[in-house]
């Protein structure tokens, strides 16, 4: 197995194509709402208009979006990113493909992502939320893969989504 410290590149490339990923699913789910709503209640210069960020759609999806965020790496440890650039998340430890729930758990700390962006040039096996969650990142192993458990999808799935909502929810009051 090659050592990262050859490919810390592609480790940001990786990054920045899951977080692009994020982005365009993002403008795909919100732009036409957004056109939309902006057309039915134009906007009057000299009034203050709130009403289309705070609608309950845009608050829906803001919620998938960032749900998804969060369980992106949840099939086999893999993303789309890690998928081009032969990437997995594996645990720590046993050095198996991770669950689910340590995807997930790894993802919480995208709230923070210049540190985790710091964190990842620095050390590119390991970032921020690798430690939290007790995962690494190693090249595919083709031979390693296993039947998915569909089940161990649910729980981060709905711990996602309540993250996500309380997050969303918070962030109208900023």
């Amino acid at each position: 197995m090659k050592s990262f410290k050859e490919y810390p590149q592609k480790r940001m490339m990786s990054m920045a194509l899951d977080f692009m990923t994020v982005i365009a699913i993002y403008i795909i789910s919100h732009m036409p709402l957004s056109i939309y709503l902006r057309s039915e209640h134009p906007v009057v210069i000299g009034e203050k208009y709130v009403a289309t960020e705070r609608h309950p759609l845009l608050f829906f999806f803001s919620i998938i979006v960032y749900a998804i965020m969060l369980n992106k790496d949840a099939y086999h440890g893999r993303s789309l990113g890690k998928f081009i650039f032969g990437f997995q998340l594996v645990n720590f430890r046993t050095k198996e493909e991770a669950s689910p729930f340590r995807c997930f758990v790894r993802n919480l700390t995208v709230c923070i992502w210049p540190v985790e962006l710091i964190f990842a040039f620095l050390y590119p096996k390991r970032r921020l939320g690798d430690i939290l969650a007790g995962t690494e990142l190693r090249e595919y192993d083709l031979v390693a893969i296993r039947k998915f458990n569909w089940i161990q999808l649910i729980l981060p799935i709905l711990l996602s989504l309540f993250c996500s909502a309380l997050l969303v929810y918070a962030l109208q009051f900023v």
